[in-house]
């Protein structure tokens, strides 16, 4: 299944990506939020569905485990649907 390492692969391959949708992930958590907030940032439309390793709405620091809150300055739509672990 796909994994954080898979989900930075994508978006590295894709920085201008406008559109993304994760579903049933079940091995991607925030640390793709964060890496998806660095390296797209032209993001409009996210779709978040049956991620139960997403914890939270906010990213991962690269350097310890500080969150910081998702900064997607083009975001206009999130989705956000069935992530149990979500708080």
């Amino acid at each position: 299944g796909l994994t954080d390492t898979h989900v930075e692969a994508l978006l590295r391959q894709s920085p201008h990506l406008h559109r993304l949708t994760l579903l049933a992930c079940p091995r991607v958590s925030e640390q793709s939020l964060g890496r998806l907030a660095r390296l797209c940032p032209s993001l409009q439309q996210l779709h978040l569905e049956a991620l139960p390793s997403l914890r939270r709405l906010e990213t991962i620091k690269e350097r310890g485990n500080a969150s910081q809150p998702l900064a997607l300055p083009s975001l206009t739509h999130l989705h956000v649907v069935h992530c149990s672990s979500l708080q």
